[in-house]
């Protein structure tokens, strides 16, 4: 919440003891807080890498602006696509 507007959230559901799978889900409003992603974004995937020594999970090959963003945060982004029902992902993690 940014001046009592939602403009995104995100958590990480543990799936084994050491893999969590992290997940976001933003508003359009959170491409005007840019910076604010990039620097508090990181720390909360570094506090998710604390507790799994591996993250992954699937991101949508359209949203470009997301993969940047995994990226920048440390995550490898895959180049293989995979359908899940109709829509097209790429597979992208990180490990310590």
């Amino acid at each position: 919440m940014i001046n009592g507007s939602p403009h995104g959230m995100f958590g990480v559901t543990p799936v084994a003891p050491w893999k969590g799978e992290p997940w976001f889900l933003g508003t359009n409003l959170i491409y005007q807080e840019r910076r604010a992603m990039l620097v508090l974004g990181q720390r909360a995937v570094d506090q998710m890498q604390a507790q799994f020594s591996k993250l992954g999970n699937v991101v949508s090959v359209h949203n470009e602006r997301a993969i940047r963003l995994l990226e920048r945060w440390g995550f490898t982004v895959g180049a293989d696509v995979q359908v899940i029902g109709d829509l097209e992902f790429r597979q992208f993690w990180r490990a310590r």
